[in-house]
Parts: structure tokens; sequence; C-alpha cells
């Protein structure tokens, strides 16, 4: 593997600041900010931190924006502790940490930049404890494979003469001693001494003695020397040690490129909104000419605002790093003149200087957490971000430490790392269309899709209205990651009224010239690892498509356009992305299959199918065909064909941005359009196995015999085959075929064949080219059993352990009682709700009486609830914190697929269940007295499911009576119906329900 050798060079390599600092204290918040400006203006990559004087549970307060990783070690007392705190840009991979209870030290093994290194902090007792060194280098790794970094309060000098403002001529402690025979033993020194043999310097200064020493160090591996570009003593600010600042180069610390984001809080900046709205005006005054085009003219224009924020924000940071910085070098210079000649006059000017520097510093800070608190304040304890990252669990690292270049080879260069993925994400976008598109067009032609009327036609074409850029600019996210401009957002809503005729203009300029201009073209791609995946796999990371905000707002009204046609030309088989539809349909449909009595004549199976890189994949010139085969207008397919002209990306891993590359096929991730899209490019392929003859779908008979094959949602598709082994054949060949010019690419490996009947268990997997699941698999985050009774432990079991470690972890995050109700409602209560609404379980009032005694312990911090839960359930309007009772959304959520059999009858899954009731109907059955034991009308597990449900919450609001609304035809209560005609021809002419015999409370036959 390459770079896992113990040489360290130097060339080519960027330089990597550690700092090594006495914080003397961490608790305090405007210490503890004052600190971490401090250690932020010094530009840390990784800090060696003593003395933080933080307990196990605060260790919370060290993670800041920037910090990626955190190891320390506490004492049980507000006292001691060390700290290794490194940047998220960092290269760094742990392998192990060694932490000492006492508060003392921290050892982390790992590799930094390729190279395997050892990091400490130590904080050694203030007195001669020998003992205590030789148990901290008994516990280094063998530094025949590591290079050992070492940083930290070491409490006692290394020379007496040269580390001390005043000589004694006295031995050296044997603490000393013991240091110093270590390292020579293991080829280690002191970096500083060595670079500086003959300097003196002093990291402390003691107030009670008035003197200088330096008992604060770095000690290295004697092979990082040449590495070392710097080693330095800051100055004596904010404690009474100084940092000590250590650049070292490493050779796979490339050089990377920073990408310009707009600070969304100058956004908040009154003075900053006029200097911009003003530098916005002038531009347009200056340019806005017949002879600049509005793309040439938005392109410009975003150079010129970009660097007039630039301009503002520096001169703004310039004016108030100026004196402050300033401060610091004459406290330093003061220092060394006091350390070779002390004096009265030269303490005084310290102790001011001192006194000025921290009524600064102290100033600045109380202002900035005042800030902070009134943004905390007002929206910590509220469902939001804030909330959001303090519950959030550690998040995947955007740091790749090493990748797999071939079968064999691994690298850890991360140059080499972003070429490798620059090399996948652009054969992946690389087209692979046949150069023969005859193939495709007969498969369009033969495949029957219904077409936009000339209404929807019309209202695609229409030209771009201003109003919709100003809809579209309101209606997105805020938030979110900027693409390579760096313009979020939010920058496009503050200055809406002055930015959208400009695109406007740059839209329909860019229409007229089929181009867009190139800053709308970029995207960059950032990557993240999935779950359980091999980290060495570029197939294992997730792509982020950052594109620029102004193309997205062009996808986003096209995207408004498109959505209110969709339902009409995408079948009901398709639930993704599409308004009124939703995942439940697909998972009820499925569990109406997989429940209901099986055919013992032939083997059912059902297949869930693995695409690979779905969206990644697909062909632009079969996409556009079936624009076309759709009846979609000319004006809007060239408004498509401009956002797919000529894209292209570069990939950006560990800081390191790679070349631009051309797409020529996929869907533009991030892009609002592209999932519309994508459906519109699998429904041909949804179609074509639907209606082909030769492949054989589940039915299942009821009062009538309904026949199952296909369900999507975007790119998950299921399908219902009876007797597989004849049928299979002919999928793979729909498959490949379609495939074959569409992009679309089965991963068999992944596609999961679930036997539904004991025929089906006979199916081996030589049978069949895909995996077989005979007990679950998993469908839409749902784990679908083949026995009812296994889904209440297949799903809710996991979740409900999750929440329990959960609530454990969230019990060291300081949260208030509103904080705690609002994490139930953001965190808690979507993912049951997503159970509740997927699958129609009985839960038993014990269940929701756990979960509550879980919630109470959580909210209450383990004591004693201190008000009653009915109170907490309440309305914010009547007193209470509207905190969710989980039973009554249970209800809602199931009581919903009830309404849908009133409203929807001719739904897919309402029409399985409704024929699943053979002597009565569904209408009937909630609307007869309750309770009533559902399974004397049913065998279908979904359909007594949900009306048990229904009976516990008529029970539960006492409305168990017979209601009027029950129909008169198809009702087991009324045989006389079923028997006499005549009541047929009443609900032809409208008399359907009990209710419709009467006027008001009068009986029909009572009315004169």
């Amino acid at each position: 593997m390459a770079g896992t050798d113990n040489k360290v060079e130097c060339s080519g390599g960027s330089v990597t600041r550690l700092v090594s600092w006495n914080v003397r204290g961490l608790n305090g918040p405007v210490k503890r900010t004052r600190i971490f400006t401090h250690i932020k203006k010094l530009k840390t990559e990784i800090a060696f931190l003593q003395e933080t004087h933080l307990r196990i549970g605060d260790h919370n307060r060290l993670r800041k924006a920037w910090v990626g990783q955190v190891y320390h070690s506490s004492f049980n007392h507000r006292a001691r502790g060390a700290a290794i705190i490194i940047h998220k840009k960092v290269q760094f991979t742990a392998s192990e940490t060694i932490s000492d209870p006492q508060g003392r030290y921290v050892f982390v093994s790992g590799h930094l930049f390729g190279t395997p290194v050892v990091l400490v902090s130590v904080y050694a007792p203030n007195w001669d404890d020998v003992n205590f060194v030789k148990k901290i280098f008994s516990l280094l790794p063998d530094l025949n494979s590591y290079h050992l970094i070492l940083g930290g309060d070491l409490n006692c000098v290394m020379d007496t003469t040269m580390d001390r403002s005043n000589p004694k001529s006295v031995p050296l402690l044997k603490m000393s001693q013991t240091i110093a025979g270590y390292m020579t033993q293991i080829g280690c020194v002191d970096p500083w001494r060595f670079l500086f043999p003959d300097k003196k310097e002093f990291s402390c200064f003691s107030h009670v003695h008035h003197t200088y020493s330096r008992i604060d160090y770095f000690f290295t591996d004697k092979k990082l020397i040449p590495a070392i570009k710097n080693i330095e003593y800051s100055a004596i600010v904010e404690s009474d040690h100084a940092p000590v600042i250590l650049d070292i180069c490493f050779t796979y610390n490339y050089p990377t490129r920073s990408v310009w984001r707009l600070n969304t809080t100058l956004l908040s900046d009154v003075n900053f909104c006029q200097f911009i709205s003003c530098a916005i005006d002038n531009f347009l005054l200056t340019n806005k000419t017949d002879s600049i085009s509005p793309s040439l003219l938005w392109e410009t224009f975003k150079v010129v605002i970009r660097g007039e924020i630039i301009s503002y924000s520096a001169l703004r940071n310039k004016e108030r790093k100026k004196t402050q910085e300033k401060l610091i070098e004459s406290i330093q210079k003061i220092d060394r003149q006091y350390a070779k000649a002390p004096t009265a006059e030269l303490y005084r000017e310290k102790l001011s200087l001192k006194t000025k520097y921290d009524l600064l510093s102290t100033e600045k800070t109380e202002r900035d957490l005042v800030f902070a608190r009134a943004r905390f304040y007002e929206h910590g304890d509220k469902t939001g971000r804030i909330l959001a990252q303090q519950l959030k669990s550690k998040s995947a690292s955007r740091l790749i430490p090493k990748i797999r270049k071939t079968s064999q080879e691994i690298t850890v260069d991360p140059q080499e790392i972003n070429s490798v993925f620059h090399k996948y994400y652009s054969d992946l976008y690389s087209s692979e269309f046949p150069h023969d598109d005859s193939f495709m067009s007969t498969f369009l032609a033969n495949v029957k899709l219904p077409t936009v009327n000339i209404d929807q036609k019309n209202n695609l074409d229409k030209p771009l209205q201003l109003q919709e850029i100003e809809d579209s600019i309101r209606a997105m996210q805020s938030g979110k990651t900027p693409g390579p401009d760096g313009f979020p957002v939010e920058f496009y809503k503050k200055f809406s009224s002055q930015l959208s005729p400009l695109l406007f203009n740059m839209f329909n300029h860019s229409l007229d010239q089929s181009t867009l201009p190139p800053s709308l073209t970029q995207a960059h791609i950032t990557v993240l690892l999935k779950p359980d995946k091999d980290a060495l796999d570029c197939s294992s990371y997730r792509p982020i498509s950052l594109l620029n905000v102004d193309v997205k707002i062009l996808s986003k009204v096209l995207a408004s356009r498109m959505e209110c046609i969709i339902p009409d030309i995408i079948s009901q088989d398709q639930t993704g992305f599409i308004k009124g539809r939703h995942s439940f349909i697909n998972i009820r449909k499925l569990l109406n299959v997989v429940h209901s009595p099986a055919s013992e004549g032939n083997p059912e199976v059902i297949i869930s199918l693995d695409a690979e890189k779905a969206f990644d994949r697909v062909e632009w010139n079969y996409l556009f065909a079936v624009l076309d085969k759709f009846g979609f207008g000319s004006k809007f397919v060239s408004w498509i064909h401009l956002l797919y002209h000529q894209p292209k990306a570069a990939v950006v891993t560990n800081r390191i941005i790679s070349e631009y590359f051309s797409l020529s096929r996929g869907t533009r991730q991030g892009c609002p359009l592209s999932p519309l899209l994508f459906i519109l490019a699998i429904e041909p392929l949804s179609s074509v196995l639907r209606s082909s003859q030769l492949i054989s779908g589940i039915k299942r008979r009821g009062v009538l015999l309904t026949e199952y094959k296909v369900s999507l949602y975007a790119d998950d598709l299921l399908l219902y085959i009876t007797d597989p082994l004849s049928c299979i054949s002919e999928v793979v060949k729909i498959l490949k075929e379609y495939g074959y010019f569409s992009g679309y690419k089965l991963n068999f490996s992944k596609s999961i064949c679930f036997p539904v009947n004991h025929m089906a268990d006979q199916i081996t997997v030589t049978d069949l080219p895909f995996c077989i699941s005979k007990s679950r698999f998993k469908y839409l985050g749902i784990n679908i059993t083949r026995l009812y009774t296994d889904l209440f432990k297949a799903n809710y079991n996991p979740i409900l352990k999750k929440l329990e470690s959960d609530f454990q972890r969230w019990s060291v995050t300081y949260l208030s009682l509103t904080g705690k109700i609002n994490c139930v409602k953001m965190n808690v209560l979507p993912r049951l709700l997503y159970l509740f609404q997927s699958l129609p379980i009985f839960l038993p009032k014990s269940f929701f009486q756990s979960i509550n005694r879980l919630l109470s312990s959580f909210i209450w911090g383990g004591k004693r609830p201190r008000i009653c839960r009915e109170f907490l359930e309440k309305p914010k309007k009547d007193g209470g914190l509207a905190l969710p009772n989980l039973q009554n959304y249970y209800w809602a959520a199931n009581l919903q697929k009830i309404i849908y059999w009133f409203q929807s009858p001719h739904i897919e899954w309402c029409e399985a269940e409704a024929n699943s009731c053979k002597s009565t109907s569904l209408l009937v059955l909630i609307t007869m007295k309750s309770p009533f034991s559902p399974s004397q009308f049913s065998s279908n597990p979904v359909v007594t499911s949900t009306l048990k449900i229904y009976n516990q919450f008529r029970q539960a609001f006492q409305l168990t009576d017979f209601s009027l609304e029950t129909p008169i035809c198809n009702n087991h209560l009324f045989p006389a119906a079923k028997l006499d005609a005549t009541f047929k021809q009443w609900q032809d002419l409208g008399i359907v329900k009990c209710s419709d015999f009467f006027s008001s409370t009068i009986f029909f036959c009572q009315l004169q």
C-alpha cells in the first residue's frame, strides 16, 4: 500500500500547524470563546490542550464548527484535563486512543496525511514525579512503526540555564533527567532547542515570582526534523502560558484551493445589505447596455459582486483585528524585555497592555456570546437546524484517507485519491448510447403511453414569467450549501427584487442562444460514505452535486409547471415524487399481496430490483425521446435541452478540487427537475412489464380477481410474478433491452427474490439470477416478513432500541423542557409516524404506555415528572407544550386509510381490501356497532388489523354505536337488500345509506 512506510518527506507538501497550549481552564463561556478564537487566529490545525478543567460530560463544548475530531481525558473534578483537537480539513485516521482517568494525558495513534504518528498531549504534575514520566513512555506504541509528536506542559525545564529567566546553578529535576534519557533512547528531540541551541525563549510567566520559564514543549521523532518548517512561542495572552507553534510539512498534505462562499450572517447586517444594494444599482447603471448580452451581464455581475463582498468583509475584519494584533506584538516585546531586565516600570506597562488586551478581547467575546445566546434563545429550543445539530450523532467524515486504485493497489495520496474519483465519475457520466437508435425507436413505438393534452401543452410552453422566478426564489429552501459560485439562496431571497429581472433576461437570452452562461453549467461533486460500505471502493460513496442557485431557480420554474401534469400521465403504480401519492400506497399493496391467501397451484414470488446508479445513468437521447413520446411541446423541451447542454462537474475530495469534466448522461443531482424527469424515463419500462402477456402477475381472488405486476417508487421497482421459472427469462429480456439504450443497469447481486407461497420455497438460487431471501426483505425502509405477526418484531424493535440509545446520548446534551419536547416532535415522532403510516399493525395500550415511560424518562432526566402528561400534550394556546400524543398519531395514520376506503374506492389497494370482504362491505364494517370480530368478515390481516385499530379508536372515544351512514346494499345486517332487487333500484336513484331515509331526524314515512 502506498504511503505507509516510515519515511517522512516534505517535498511538495503543505504545512500542517500544530499548537500546544496550557489554557488554564475552559469552563467559563467567555474564557472558552476567547481561547478558541485565539486558537483559530493562530491558524491551528491540530491543538494539544492542557488543563481544560472539563469533566466527561462537558467535552461537547470542544466541538466547534471547524473541529473534526476530539480526543480527551478528564479528571472527576474541574481540574487537569488533556485534549487533542483536530481540524476537520486535516486528513487523520485514528486507530487507537488511550485516555488517562486522572486527566493527565491522552494518546492517539493513527495516520496523519498517510504518515503513521502517535499524538500525545500531556499535563505533567508540578512536582518531581519520575514514575509519571515512566508511565507515559511505557504506554507508547512501537516507535519503529510510528512517529512520535508529543506536546504539553511538562512542568519542568530541560536546561536550568537556558530555560529560566533567572538561571540557577541547581541540578535538573529527576523528571527532567528521565525525560531526556527516554528521548535519547527512542530517538526524539525538542525541535525548538534543536533549531535554536543558543536562544532563550519562555513559555510561562509566574506572577508570584515575576519569572519566566520554558516548560511547554513539543517533542518529535528525529526523522521529522527535515519536515519541520517552523517552531516558535507565541505571546503569553489569554493564559499565563504561551502557545507553542510547530509547522510540519507532510508530503501528502497538498495545498488546497478554498472555495469562496458568502457568509450568510452578513445578510443580517443592515450596512452590508445597503452596501450591496447600492453596488448592484451602480453595476447596472455602468454595465447594462445594448452591447452587452444579458448572459454576459449576469456572469460579470457575479464576479463584480463577489469582489465587492470580499473587499467589504476583508476591510471589516482588518479593522477589527488591527488593534488586537498591535497589542499582542507589544505584549510579546515587553515580555522579552522584562525577562532580560525586570523593572517595576516594565511590569506596570506589561499589566497595562494586558488589561487593554483583556478588555478588548472580552468585549468582543461577550458581544459575540450575546448574539449567539440571542440566536439560541430564539431558535435553539425550536425544531430547526440548531436543535438538529445538538441532537445528531457524529456525522460521517468528508475526509477519505485511502482508496483502491486497482484490485491490488491502495493509495493514501490525496491527489491520487481525487484522480481516482475523477476517473470514476467521469466514466459514470459518460454516455454509452448506441450509435443506432432504431432499437430504441422500435421499443418506444410499441409502448402505449398517455400524452399531455393541448391545454397542458400550452401551459408548459407559455413564455417565462417574472413572477415565476420570484415565486421559485421564495419557495427554495434556505440553509443549503451553494454551488461553485458561492452565492447561497439567502442572497437571492434578500435581493430578489433586484436580481429577478436580471435572471429573467438572462434565462430568455440563454434560450434564444441555446446555451447557458458558463457558470450555470458547473457543479461540484462531494462524496459521503454510505453506511456499512467498503470505504476503499468509489462506488460506496454517495455523490452530492452542488449546483449554482441561479440554474436551480430555472429548474424550479420548470418543475413547478411539470408537477401539475405528472399525475395525469404516470400510472398509479409509480408513487415517487408525485403529488398526492405516498410510499405507504406501495407498502400497503405489497402487504395485501404477501398476506392474502396465496395460490397453491403455482409458485409466487416478489422480486425487488436494484438498479445500479439509476439516476446517474439515464441516457439523454433516450430521455428526450421519452419526452417526445409523452407529447411535451417543443418550447418546454427546449428549456430542458438548455439545462442539459454541455454541463460539467468537478469532484471535491479532501478539499482538493479536480479538473472539470463533461457530463453526457444522468439526471443532474440537486436539480428540482431531476426526479420528475427520472420517473418519466422509467415509465416506459413499467408499461412494458405491466402489459407483457408473457409475464404472469400475482392474482388475488376476493369478490373480484385482481392481478398485480409492478410497483415503483422512483427507481425502487417491485415485480409480482407467478410461475417465475417460465416468466423470468422474459423479465430479464425486457430489462436488458430497456437498459441497452436507456442506461438502466440491473444489479443482480443486490436484487432480491422473496417467495410468497410454499411452492415458491422450492426455487433455488440456481433457478433465478437473483438472491433469494425466504424470511424477509427490506422495501422503502420497511422490513417485509412472511408472517404478519413478525412485522412488529422486525420493524418496531429496532426503532425502540435505537430510541433508547439516542435518549441516552442526548441526556448529556443540555436541553430545556421545551427543547426536549421539540426533540420528540422533530426526531422521535417522524420515525414512529412512518411505521404508523406504513404498517397496519394493532398496537395495544401497553405499547404506548411503555413508549410514554421512555419519553417521560428522557424529558424529566429519569426523575419523577413535575407536570402530568395530559397538560404537556395540550396545545400551547391552552397552556400546554404540544407534546405529541403518539397514540393519537397512530390512530390518525390508520384512520387515513379508512378515509381512502370511502373517498378513493377504485385505487388498487382499496379494491383489494374491499374484495377481501365476501359477505359484506368495508363501509358496513366501519359503521356497525362496535366492538365486533373483524376476522368473521375477512381473512386479510391488513383489513382485520385496520378494523381492530378502528374499534380501538371508537372505544377510546366512546363512538361504539351504530351509524346511519351504513349502506343499504351488500349489508350483512340487512339480508333483504340481497334478495330484493328493489333496493338496487333505490341505490341507482341515490338512496344509498340508511340516513337517506331521513330528513333531519324525521323518517321519510312520517313526512307529509
